[in-house]
């Protein structure tokens, strides 16, 4: 499996999860899905960030700038879950949709424009590393692992 092919499933994941989250119409459900996400999506994005994004901003001349539009949605994405978690009961609706609105613009940059500049760039045999190395990561949750 190659890095693509790894964040596709991993995105399609969260993405699933967000959805589930945004249509869930008790509060204790919306507790109970928002508690893992909270700490699987800030996850994801910092195992991103030192792997991916790290090896695509040091081998491509057009990552760095790719990049930094990533990390402004990274923020915002970190910001609504904050939001969120702090919504009162009967408020929760516009921060849940905000973070599925952050969280499918990231998506949809990520894979339409990032991977086309990774594909360009980063050798078939570093697109596979970097998938082992984020399964490792996001398994253990130790940035050393890698």
């Amino acid at each position: 499996m190659d890095v693509y092919t790894y964040l596709k499933r991993e995105n399609d994941r969260i993405f699933d999860r967000v959805e589930t989250l945004t249509q869930a119409d008790d509060n204790a459900l919306r507790k109970m899905l928002l508690n893992p996400l909270s700490q699987q999506l800030p996850a994801l994005m910092t195992c991103k960030g030192c792997t991916f994004y790290l090896a695509l901003s040091d081998h491509a001349p057009d990552g760095p700038a790719s990049l930094a539009n990533l990390n402004l949605h990274h923020d915002t994405i970190r910001a609504a879950l904050t939001d969120l978690g702090d919504a009162a009961n009967d408020g929760w609706q516009a921060p849940a949709e905000h973070l599925r609105l952050a969280v499918l613009r990231h998506i949809d940059e990520e894979e339409r424009e990032v991977f086309r500049i990774a594909r360009r760039h980063l050798e078939r045999q570093m697109a596979v590393d970097l998938a082992r190395i984020m399964a490792t990561v996001m398994a253990t949750g130790e940035l050393t692992a890698a």
